[in-house]
Order: structure tokens, then sequence, then C-alpha cells
């Protein structure tokens, strides 16, 4: 996938989620707002403030002080001198059991048995009819608090009016929060869903499971913070139960998928977590039931346990850095930091509101809600990052399989290298691909090329490229990055003007290059010149895996040439020896041309060695080589035995032939030397090699013949 199209996947992404949000948010305010409510029913009226005790204290009822030591308080208030036959009085009251009185009726009790997490039981709503009669009556209500010695009880809400209605505004002011939540925890199912729809290799690896878990366990519970399924269902004691319960469950799955998302997963962490929940849960369980304390005065632990797990979080991505900096590596991971800190942020300001502001009566958890969907959002991103990248990973294991089957269809290895080359510039949609080998000599040769049709080759203007002021350049940018990207020849003049001038002119916009490298050591570097500018980041991976299957090649052609060279070169002398004469004959000789044959036999070998030494002829022999090789090139010249060599002549004319036999006597003399030669030239060809060659021994026979008549005293039969 291009990179512009995958900005668009994820602005399309974050302007689908807004865009959803806008809509929900559009209908609640227009369908069901203020705007809904009929003009013409009553309005409510606010009864929660100036109530006051039996001292006339006046007092905030959202947070009832203790009297006594049994928590217990008497609040009182009158109410309005006029009531219609709707009205009720509605409120909610925060773990906080009473008796409401009003002058001439049966009094109002409530009272909760004891549930899983003790004498709390969070909210409760109320609405109590109210008739004309009662009008200017005071409302007595006698108190005691779930948690003596505590101010997180009350009253809140207090309202007078039609009790639909008033469910209708309660709706109204925490409906969208329940919204959010539950979108949250629909986007925990869809992560699920994405989970065991992604079947392959390198996405199940990430354990989105985990992730879906943690997404749905807090949906859940900001949405029971929001107290609307409380008011709906009335099921006290399990959505108490199930407030504690979902922050107990949450640590594990949420450390074991950032685990996940690790280089190197280390299951000691997820162990470690598991741990700390158990023993947390343990803790919970044997405190309530067996000191019988109230869970709603052992949160710490939960807190605790939360820090814990924020802890080994830092850890684990503080060594998944470390481990992608030491590897040079990108760990693929921003958008989920973005998110993960806008989620960290939230969760830290609700622990800290309800830590040290007291305000467990509040609407619990906004800031983690927003920032939870924040974190949702940016997990969207970045798994669209990961399945794009999975489909780059798809696109380029074809490409690598591709490239192995050419690696192994040639019948050689230089062969093969060429149509590596051929198949990664198509691919590519270069306009060249090419190898540079290092001569060790502090240049470097151009040694293979393929161009697209239509561009001009390179190859031969690109010999003794110097290391130093050029490649030196690169090499230091292989040792950072292991490529080299070009993204605009204009801009890379800054980086280096003398590589801005050679590539120029060459007609070089975009490049990409990646080292090749054997043990450790560079040995050359191979890349592909005007790739499109939109795959640059794409090849430059490509580079890097490609350079391993290169580099192998190119070992395997150079032990193609140690043997060719062990099988068909004489070592001494580099010439080819009697096998490759033979074969050359029979396959490569073209009989029915024009061709020369030169035999050539030392002289004075033998004296050499019994008078000098066989070093000395040694010497001797490598030196009439060096002249042969000189004169008739290196593979025309062959070593038949001790002192005995042949060469081929390939000229049209026998004048060339007979002046390239002169030319080897005369350089023979000036280095002190001596040989008969014997040269036969075939001006039409000769199917009869034999004949020729026979020829050729003749001539030198009577050339060695004369030789020793005139030095009788190097005459070897003497």
């Amino acid at each position: 996938m291009k990179k512009q199209e995958r900005k668009w996947n994820y602005f399309s992404i974050v302007y689908g989620v807004l865009l959803l949000f806008g809509t929900i948010y559009i209908i609640y305010a227009t369908k069901y707002g203020h705007f809904a409510i009929d003009p013409q029913k009553e309005q409510f009226v606010d009864f929660g403030s100036e109530w006051t005790t039996e001292e006339n204290e006046v007092i905030d009822i959202s947070r009832l002080p203790d009297q006594d030591q049994d928590g217990k308080l008497v609040i009182e208030k009158r109410l309005p001198d006029e009531l219609s036959g709707r009205t009720s009085l509605n409120f909610n009251s925060h773990n906080v059991y009473f008796t409401l009185k009003i002058e001439g009726e049966e009094p109002y009790v409530f009272y909760l048995e004891k549930n899983l997490t003790g004498a709390g039981y969070g909210d409760y709503f109320h609405s109590i009819h109210l008739t004309k009669q009662m009008a200017g009556e005071k409302v007595v209500i006698m108190t005691t608090s779930a948690f003596p010695g505590e101010e997180s009880v009350g009253f809140e809400n207090v309202m007078l009016g039609d009790p639909n209605e008033y469910y209708h505004q309660f709706l109204l002011r925490h409906g969208l929060s329940a919204l959010l939540s539950l979108l949250i925890i629909f986007f925990g199912f869809v992560v699920l869903t994405v989970r065991f729809s992604i079947l392959n290799r390198h996405m199940a690896g990430y354990d989105l499971i985990s992730l879906s878990a943690t997404i749905i366990l807090l949906g859940m519970w900001t949405l029971l913070e929001t107290r609307i399924p409380q008011m709906l269902t009335g099921a006290t004691a399990l959505i108490r139960a199930l407030d504690y319960a979902l922050l107990l469950f949450v640590g594990y799955p949420m450390v074991a998928f950032i685990n996940s998302l690790t280089k190197k997963p280390k299951q000691i962490y997820n162990q470690i977590v598991l741990y700390i929940s158990v023993i947390t849960i343990a803790l919970f369980v044997s405190v309530r039931f067996i000191a019988g304390t109230d869970m709603h005065k052992i949160t710490l632990f939960t807190h605790i346990s939360f820090v814990i797990d924020i802890i080994i979080i830092g850890k684990i991505l503080y060594s998944n850095y470390r481990y992608c900096k030491s590897k040079r590596t990108d760990d693929n991971l921003k958008y989920f930091y973005i998110g993960a800190a806008a989620f960290a942020a939230g969760g830290i300001s609700d622990l800290l509101i309800y830590n040290l502001l007291k305000k467990a009566n509040l609407d619990h958890g906004v800031f983690l809600r927003i920032g939870l969907i924040m974190f949702i959002i940016m997990m969207f991103i970045q798994i669209m990052t990961w399945i794009s990248a999975e489909r780059r990973l798809n696109k380029r294991d074809r490409f690598i399989n591709n490239l192995l089957q050419y690696s192994m269809s040639g019948e050689s290895a230089e062969e093969t290298i060429g149509q590596m080359l051929k198949y990664l510039g198509n691919e590519l949609e270069a306009d060249r691909a090419y190898i540079f080998e290092d001569r060790w000599d502090g240049t470097f040769d151009n040694t293979y090329e393929w161009c697209r049709d239509g561009v001009g080759p390179e190859i031969d203007n690109l010999k003794k490229v110097p290391f130093d002021g050029f490649l030196d350049t690169w090499y230091r940018e292989f040792d950072k990055s292991h490529h080299i990207i070009i993204r605009d020849i204009e801009g890379y003049k800054k980086v280096s003007e003398l590589i801005y001038m050679i590539l120029k002119p060459q007609g070089i916009e975009t490049l990409v290059t990646g080292p090749l490298e054997v043990r450790g050591r560079y040995i050359g570097f191979f890349g592909v010149d005007n790739p499109p500018e939109d795959r640059l980041d794409e090849i430059s991976e490509i580079i890097r895996l490609v350079a391993y299957f290169m580099t192998g090649v190119l070992k395997q052609r150079d032990e193609q040439r140690a043997l060719i060279n062990y099988s068909y070169y004489d070592q001494m002398t580099g010439a080819k020896n009697r096998r490759a004469e033979q074969e050359f004959i029979d396959e490569e000789l073209d009989k029915n041309a024009a061709y020369g044959f030169l035999m050539c036999d030392i002289n004075g070998l033998k004296q050499m060695n019994d008078t000098q030494g066989h070093e000395a002829g040694d010497n001797l022999i490598c030196d009439v080589a060096d002249i042969l090789i000189m004169v008739f090139g290196k593979n025309n010249v062959y070593r038949l035995g001790g002192d005995e060599f042949a060469a081929f002549g390939l000229w049209k004319t026998k004048e060339k032939f007979e002046h390239a036999v002169e030319n080897v006597r005369q350089l023979l003399s000036a280095k002190g030397r001596s040989a008969s030669l014997g040269g036969v030239f075939r001006p039409h060809g000769d199917f009869d090699f034999d004949k020729v060659k026979n020829e050729a021994d003749l001539l030198m026979y009577a050339d060695k013949a004369a030789y020793y008549e005139a030095h009788p005293e190097l005459n070897r039969r003497g």
C-alpha cells in the first residue's frame, strides 16, 4: 500500500469515529434533549438545599457528616406551600439507610441487607409520591451511614416533580457517558472480531483477545459508573459486586496485550501480573469474609495493584525500546503510545480524584472514559498500520519467493546474477539495477548492470570509482541504517556534491542502495536507480533482504570461478591447462574459420634446474608463459606439460599471426629467455586439427634442433 494511501486510511478511521460520535450527540441532544420536554409540564423544583439538623444547622446533604458513633443523623425541611397531584420527591441515596417521615403519613423506610461487597450499596433511586395535602409539611429523614465515620454518604439530585421526567432528565445528564461506554464495549467486540478474522502468522502474535477483554471490562465498569444500569434494573447487589470485580480482573489482560506488542515478549511479566491479581483478589476475599471489612475500605489494594501494573508496563515498554534501539529497528507502536498516554492520563486523573478529593459519589471514571476512547481510536489506527504492514510483508514474501526462483534458475552464477538484477529492476519499476564490487585497491567497479529498454548503460563508465571522498560517505550511512535512500537528487547535493556530480549526469533522480556483506565486512553494494518515489521505503526493506541472497550468489560465483580456475588453469603460470585446450578444440574452436596454432617448448630448462635449482626453472617457465599470454591473450594460451605450451591466434590474416610469433621471439630474447616455436596458420580453417598440431610440432622440433646445433653444450641428449 502506498504511503499516501495509508495516511488517508488513518484519516478515514478518525473521521468515521468522529462522525459516529457527532451523530449520536446530535440525535441525543435534539430528540432526547431538553427541547423535547413539553413546556406545559410542571418544572422541577430543586429540593436539595437548605436542609437542617435538629439543631437548625444548615448542612450539605450530598455529603452527610456523622453526628454520633453509630453514624446516625436527623435532617429536615418543609415542603412547598403548593403541590400538584403529579409531584414526587425524587432523589438518589448513596450508601445511606434512612427512614423518611411526613406528618400524618406512613414512614418511608429504606434498608438493604449486606451484599457481597459489604454494607455499602452505591446508589439507589427513590421516588416518593406527594399529595396536595402534604403541602407545607415538614419532611424528616433519620439517616444511618453504611460507613460510620466517613463522609461518602448522602443524597443527590433531590428534586420535586414528575418521577418519569426525573428519570428522563437523569438519563439526559448521564446518557452521553453511557453511550460512550456502550461504544467502548462495542469496540471491544469489534477488536475480538478483527482478531478471529485475521488468520495469519504475523498478526497472530498480537494478543488482541487480551486487548478486547481489557476494553470490554473497562467499558462495562465505566457504564456502571454512570449509575444508569442500576436506575434501569434496580439490581443493586449485582451492580455493586461487578463494580469492584471488573477492576480486579482488568490488570492481567492489559499487561498481556502490551507484552505481546514487544519484539521479544517475556512471559515472566504476564506471570507476575497474574500473581498480583490473584493476591489482590485473595486479599479482598479474606479481608471481606474473614475479617468482615467492607470492600469500600480496602479499595486501596486495587489502586496499588494498578500502580504495580503500570510500573510493569513501563518496564516492558522500556525494555522493548532498548531492544529495538540495539537492533536498529522500529517498534511500530507510535499510535499505541499516543493512545496509551491518553488512557494513562485519564486513569491517573480519576485515581487522584477518588483518593485525594474523596468524590466517589460523583460520576466516577469520566477522565478514564475519555482516555479510553482516545486509546481505542489510536489502537484502531495502530491495527490498521499492522494490517498494512502485514500486506507489505505478504507482498515482500512473494517478492522474495520469486527472487529465490530466479536465483536457482540460472545455469551459472553469472547468469543468475543477471536474472536477479532484471527481476529487481522490473518489479521495483526502476531504470537500472546494478552491483558494485570492491577491487581492494581503494576503488570499486560496476561489475553487473541491468537497464530498462531505452535507458543507456553506465557499466563501462563506472570503473575504478574511488572510495575516499565518494563511497566512504555511503559506507558511513550503511553503518547507521544499512541502506541509503535518495528521494531527491537536488536535495542530496547538500550531503555530497561529488556524489551529486556523478549521479546527476546519469539522469538519476531517486535511488535506493544497500551494502553487500560477508562475515561483517562490506564487499560492495547494489541498488536500483529511479524507482517510484512512493515506493522508496518499501524498496529499502526489500534491498536489505535481497542483500543476503545477492551476497550468496556472488560467493557461489567466486567458488565457481575458483573451481574453474583449479580445473582449467595451471596454478603456477596462470595459463590454461591441457584439459581446457581439449575442451576448446572440441567445443569452441571454429575449425571452418581462419586460425593459427603455435607450439612452444622452452630451451635450457633442464640445465637451469640442474645448475640453478628448480626455483630458477619455475621462474623461466613463468616468464615464457607471461610473454605468450601478453601476445596471444590469457584465454588462448595453454600449458601442455612441464616446458611445453600451445597458443591459438584467432586472427583472420597470416600476417598478424606471423607478427605475433615474431613478437614472442623478440620478447623472449629481450628477457634473456629462449624457446623453440612452431607456428601454423590456416586462412580458411582446417577441420583436421590433429594434422595442424602435428605440423606445428614438426616445425617446433626443427626450431629446437637448430637451437641445439647452435648451442651444443645445452643439448639434453649430451
